[in-house]
């Protein structure tokens, strides 16, 4: 039997290998949704590969994502980009190291102003990121026990997550997962704000939404419930067990069924 400590180096050297066949081509990717004028590294430290990262932004639009496992194959590092296109602003950030393992990134500032807050995390790390203004929050290729992301009018978007437990709340945006969301998922869009889903997996799923519109393209998890009152509700594949509850008057729309499906009116 293979000592704790190897087993562990060998989960974090095939997460980062899978990390780097799927997303680095270079050193990184800052900026990827936008051409920004400056890039300032405002944190570079050196953490344990099983991290804890709290983050909390008032209107800063955040991106986490997993440091390059080209430049740091020991997946024990956590830097802190600025992307924006003005020289002076008003922005406040703080980086706090709470224990060992556990670190908060504060960051506070204007909602005029452009700029993006940029986030690189060991691969397994525990993140949790709230954004209580209007920032929008956007987790990619993450493989670690636990996320969660919690708006407040900001959208949540997500790119192949592999999580035990999965919490994704938003009470005025919408919520986004592109590519794989695997674990025990909850997701929740208030208001008008729309859930899609390209592929749910894992033991659980629970989607909520109050008029926001759900699709989910497909569904391979052991069983899942979708509520909504006045939203539609369409799958393109159900592979499992799935409770559909529509409290309101809405429209359901399924395609490929391979197994069970309950509809509560």
């Amino acid at each position: 039997m293979l000592p704790r400590v190897l087993i562990r180096t060998l989960s974090l050297r095939a997460a980062s290998e899978g990390i780097k066949q799927r997303f680095w081509s270079s050193t990184a990717v800052l900026g990827s949704a936008k051409n920004w004028k400056i890039v300032e590294k405002v944190a570079d430290r050196q953490v344990p590969p099983l991290s804890n990262v709290t983050i909390n932004s008032s209107d800063c639009p955040v991106v986490v994502c997993p440091a390059d496992p080209q430049q740091y194959p020991d997946s024990d590092r956590l830097l802190i980009y600025l992307l924006k296109d003005q020289e002076n602003d008003s922005t406040d950030l703080q980086l706090v190291q709470a224990t060992p393992n556990s670190f908060n990134i504060d960051v506070h500032g204007s909602t005029d102003e452009q700029k993006t807050l940029e986030i690189h995390v060991p691969v397994q790390s525990n993140v949790s990121a709230f954004c209580s203004g209007g920032g929008d929050v956007s987790v990619k290729y993450l493989h670690s026990d636990r996320l969660a992301v919690v708006t407040s009018s900001g959208s949540i978007s997500t790119k192949d997550i592999r999580c035990s437990e999965i919490v994704l709340a938003t009470q005025g945006g919408s919520v986004a997962c592109t590519g794989v969301l695997q674990g025990k998922i909850n997701i929740k869009a208030m208001s008008q704000g729309t859930i899609s889903c390209q592929r749910l997996q894992g033991p659980l799923a629970n989607v909520e939404s109050e008029k926001g519109d759900v699709s989910i393209a497909s569904d391979y998890c052991d069983r899942s419930s979708v509520t909504t009152h006045s939203g539609s509700v369409k799958f393109g594949s159900l592979h499992r067990k799935c409770k559909v509850e529509i409290t309101g008057k809405a429209d359901l729309i399924a395609g490929k069924l391979i197994f069970f499906l309950n509809i509560f009116p």
